[in-house]
């Protein structure tokens, strides 16, 4: 919080393409250190048998955040850019650093386990996660080296090339296809709203049904929410309604269920360090789409079939999701509650 509000307050004051650059390397250092890979390896340390509705709050947060869109563009509008990234920079040290003292890393060091449960006779407080037999005990190492790591990243990765995407073009399009920038703004401020139901609603169900089959579903989702994007200049913008509801949804749930199969499967002895390589992979395979999208745009003069492209990608990571192996029975066995596959 700290690193990235100092990165605010040097781009508030910028006066040099060097400046620029620093700002940014700072506000990312500092934002990837306090996003998601630290927040849902938290709530990983401390949940197990409702680890999806958990995640599915927490990564609400994240969604949420569209809210705020509008209220930032006044403010840029009212204070001018420089004044605008000063107050945020204020607000991320009154509001979200305090916040962050609140966390807590595992329960053990409280005397608790995972939901709250109390540690038994002659366990103490420190007690090892890796003498917990009830748990899942995957190291990083032993899930790089994992057929089921590089399908939940491969697969996963879909969803995030299309948001960078239509995140970053979303108003562009929109644009060359006649919609008002103001109606385009309200699609732009939906999307993450939208998505809080897939968060909520996928993590709910995640501690219930299928995990497998769920992520699966919410690829699919993605995939024919990107189609009706793509259609909705050619058979009228009512498709932008479909489009909000399949891939706000869909992309949603992918977020939440990303921290439930990846607590279910490794389990949370190196649940961060696991997160944060799958993470990496996905951000390594996504970071260029949004420029791949541009050049598109540039040299052909519309988005034509891109996110009919980016739709079939996303029903490949679908089928890549389907390939990942079944639990072993020993480790089915150590796992309590409803969170068979």
């Amino acid at each position: 919080m700290v690193i990235a509000s100092v990165g605010l307050i040097v781009l508030s004051l910028t006066n040099s393409l060097l400046m620029y650059y620093g700002a940014f390397i700072l506000i990312a250092v500092g934002m990837s250190g306090g996003g998601s890979t630290v927040t849902i390896t938290t709530v990983a340390n401390w949940f197990r048998r409702k680890v999806g509705i958990a995640a599915g709050i927490m990564i609400c947060g994240y969604g949420s955040s569209g809210i705020l869109i509008p209220l930032v563009v006044k403010l840029i509008d009212v204070c001018g850019w420089r004044w605008a990234m000063a107050i945020l920079a204020i607000g991320m040290i009154v509001i979200c650093l305090p916040l962050s003292l609140l966390i807590r890393h595992k329960p053990e060091k409280y005397g608790l386990l995972p939901d709250g449960d109390k540690a038994g006779p002659g366990e103490l407080a420190t007690v090892s996660l890796a003498t917990n037999n009830n748990e899942i005990n995957i190291s990083a190492r032993q899930a790089l080296r994992s057929r089921t790591f590089w399908c939940l990243a491969l697969g996963l990765m879909p969803y995030l090339m299309a948001i960078y995407s239509v995140s970053t073009h979303v108003m562009p399009y929109l644009s060359s296809i006649g919609l008002m920038r103001t109606s385009s703004s309200l699609v732009a401020t939906a999307i993450p709203l939208v998505s809080l139901v897939g968060r909520f609603g996928f993590g709910w169900l995640g501690d219930r049904l299928n995990k497998k089959r769920l992520v699966i579903a919410s690829l699919v989702m993605t995939a024919f929410g990107l189609a009706a994007f793509e259609f909705a200049g050619v058979a009228g913008t009512w498709l932008l309604v479909l489009f909000l509801l399949l891939f706000g949804i869909g992309y949603g749930g992918a977020a939440a269920m990303l921290a439930v199969l990846s607590r279910y499967y490794f389990g949370r002895s190196s649940f961060g360090t696991i997160l944060g390589f799958m993470q990496g992979v996905m951000i390594f395979g996504s970071i260029g789409t949004p420029t791949v999208t541009g050049w598109v745009f540039d040299t052909w003069g519309s988005y034509r079939n891109v996110w009919l492209v980016f739709g079939m990608i996303a029903v490949a990571g679908a089928i890549l999701m389907a390939t990942i192996p079944p639990m072993s029975a020993e480790t089915k066995e150590r796992e309590s509650g409803r969170t068979s596959l």
